[in-house]
Parts: structure tokens; sequence; C-alpha cells
């Protein structure tokens, strides 16, 4: 950022108005265990307008959200932590354009939320990670054993993330 302000002012002053959403959702959202899917994805959106900045056209976002899971009701701030990893392990280990996929849809009396990278996989052998461990014990403490949460490599390249939650409004 301190770089962009002197070499692209304008694009500084758009980061720095995107950082302050960012935060003032973060804070908003803190206090809240639950938010609609549309008001995490606002969320998402000012936290992916800073990596698009940091990636410039390297960095391609896809969102396919069905409009009927918009309503669902989903931990506050579950996403995050899983998009970051597919920008941070895919997207920026990647040479060449990166590409992150952000799907929802109900299914009946559940949500389903897909984040899909084009990076280089995971290792035959991965670790997890700080975040995604979080995240998993966050959702075990929220719905017990009644939600998944899988993350595998995909066929072609990159890795995918499925996430399937209860339906709630």
């Amino acid at each position: 950022l301190s770089d962009l302000v002197t070499d692209e002012p304008k694009t500084a002053v758009r980061l720095i108005s995107r950082l302050g959403d960012f935060l003032r959702l973060t804070l908003q959202n803190s206090t809240s265990q639950w938010v609609p899917l549309k008001r995490e994805l606002d969320f998402l959106d000012a936290y992916l307008e800073i990596e698009r900045v940091r990636f410039g056209e390297r960095l391609k976002v896809v969102f396919q959200i069905v409009p009927q899971s918009l309503d669902a009701e989903v931990p506050s701030l579950i996403l995050q932590p899983l998009v970051e990893n597919a920008i941070r392990h895919g997207v920026a280990s990647h040479v060449g354009p990166g590409l992150l996929q952000l799907a929802a849809r109900r299914h009946g009396e559940s949500i389903q939320i897909t984040i899909r990278d084009n990076g280089p996989g995971m290792p035959s052998d991965p670790r997890e990670g700080l975040g995604l461990r979080n995240t998993q014990e966050r959702l075990r403490q929220t719905y017990g054993s009644g939600y998944s949460l899988e993350v595998h490599n995909h066929d072609e390249s990159g890795v995918v993330v499925s996430c399937e939650l209860p339906y709630r409004q």
C-alpha cells in the first residue's frame, strides 16, 4: 500500500477505501455468530479487492452463486481463511494467470459451497495448516457431525474445497 501511494495514488486511494470496508465488515461481523451468505460474500469481495490490487491481472475471480442461496445463514467469517488458502497456496505459487472460483447453491436442506483454484495442487503428504484446522474446528463446534468439509486436488489442476452446511435462514 505504501508503494502505491507514490507510484499509483488513485489505486492507493481505492485500496485504502476497500481496506476500510474490509475492516469495518470484520468488526461488524466479529460479534455475530451467523450472517447471511450475501453478507459473507460482501466481506469476501472487500478482501478480494485487496488481493486483486496485489496480483493485478494474475488473479481472476469467478463467483457462481445461485440467488436462492444468498439468504442462507453461515458462520460469520468462515469463508475468508479458505479463500486466503486458495490464493496463498494456489494462485501465488502458480506461474501464469491464477483463477479462483467460488460457487454456492442450495441443495435441499443444505447449502453447498465450493472454492477452487488452478494452482499446483497439494503435495501427496499435505500438512493441515492453521486456517484449515481453525475452520474445521469452528464448523465442528457449530454443527457437530452435521456438516462436511473436504479438501482434495482437482483432476486438472489446483485444489477444491467442498463444504456442505445445514441450510438455515
